[in-house]
């Protein structure tokens, strides 16, 4: 019984004593709060990135950014809003909130761990359109030669405020991509962090052509003066336009040209030197003998190409163009 009165003495020091101790543990938790904050704002990001990378694989990186984008631009009209009815209401009460009050001695910050930022260097769009020009021109298959000019223009620029930041990254183009048109240039991160991102540019290509200058037949044989050499924009079409009439020699065309359509490499085949239902001289020969008739081509074929014949009695041999005669080896 004696010793219920000691512990009713004792509670009231024990409870003062933890109340005397409440706001030290209070300013620690305090000065804890950063580094929970830097944390959980690095996880965040870490977990956003990843979930980006796996919409970026499924094409879906673009959508989803603009909704994000379209939320926190809402979010910010509502925080300004905010702020201009705080303002209207009563300047000295905002004024009197944002300073801190004098009889209070401010707290020394906390020493929060450092956390990598989402937020790239910015980088103007000039700089990005002249250092994409700069690595396409040095890539094979970049539109070359005399007269030939290009102009290129970022279509749309990918978003990256929300990547992690990068110290080095490198371009690259997707197998088998024409360089003239629309293009898409991937740009990956190569130090620092793992993203791919994708520029749509449009490279226009004016240079000269052959432009028909009247109609020509599909299977005729082309002459440089059926042409004329004009500028022409090659992006309008799926291949450069031919540039020179030293290809027509033993070309003939596989399909109609129009007059002002610009010839194309498509258009041209090589010329058969025997064509179906032609007469030509079958030569056989062999070790001493050397026997010559004529035949009636069963096909088309060029120069140095395998051919069917049918000679007059009537039986089909197999041999080689050899300019107007097949050859048949025995």
């Amino acid at each position: 019984m004696n010793q219920l009165p000691a512990q009713i003495i004792r509670l009231p020091l024990q409870l003062s004593a933890s109340l005397m101790q409440l706001p030290a543990r209070l300013s620690r938790s305090l000065d804890c709060l950063p580094e929970h904050t830097a944390r959980l704002e690095h996880q965040v990001a870490s977990g956003w990135h990843q979930i980006h990378t796996r919409l970026g694989h499924a094409g879906l990186d673009a959508p989803v950014d603009y909704l994000l984008h379209q939320r926190r631009a809402k979010l910010h009209r509502v925080a300004v809003l905010g702020l201009l009815l705080m303002a209207t209401l009563g300047t000295d009460d905002v004024q009197a909130h944002s300073q801190p009050s004098s009889a209070t001695k401010p707290r020394p910050a906390a020493a929060a761990i450092p956390v990598s930022t989402s937020v790239p260097p910015p980088s103007s769009p000039a700089t990005t359109e002249q250092r994409l020009d700069r690595w396409l021109r040095q890539q094979p298959g970049y539109p070359r030669g005399k007269s030939v000019t290009t102009q290129l223009s970022v279509v749309r620029a990918p978003r990256t405020s929300h990547l992690p930041p990068c110290q080095q990254t490198e371009y690259f183009l997707a197998a088998g991509a024409r360089l003239w048109g629309r293009i898409n240039v991937g740009e990956r991160c190569t130090a620092g962090a793992q993203w791919t991102a994708w520029h749509a540019v449009q490279l226009r290509v004016q240079g000269p052509a052959l432009v028909a200058r009247q109609q020509l037949a599909a299977g005729s044989m082309p002459q440089p003066g059926d042409f004329t050499i004009q500028q022409v924009d090659w992006t309008q079409y799926p291949s450069p336009p031919v540039a020179t009439s030293t290809v027509l020699a033993g070309q003939e065309l596989q399909r109609t040209l129009t007059a002002g359509q610009p010839l194309r490499a498509e258009h041209l085949r090589t010329a058969p030197r025997i064509r179906s239902g032609e007469t030509v001289m079958a030569i056989a020969q062999g070790d001493g003998f050397r026997i010559a008739t004529d035949a009636v081509a069963l096909a088309s074929a060029g120069e140095g190409q395998s051919i069917r014949v049918r000679t007059p009695a009537g039986k089909v041999l197999t041999g080689l163009v050899e300019g107007k005669n097949v050859i048949i080896s025995r």
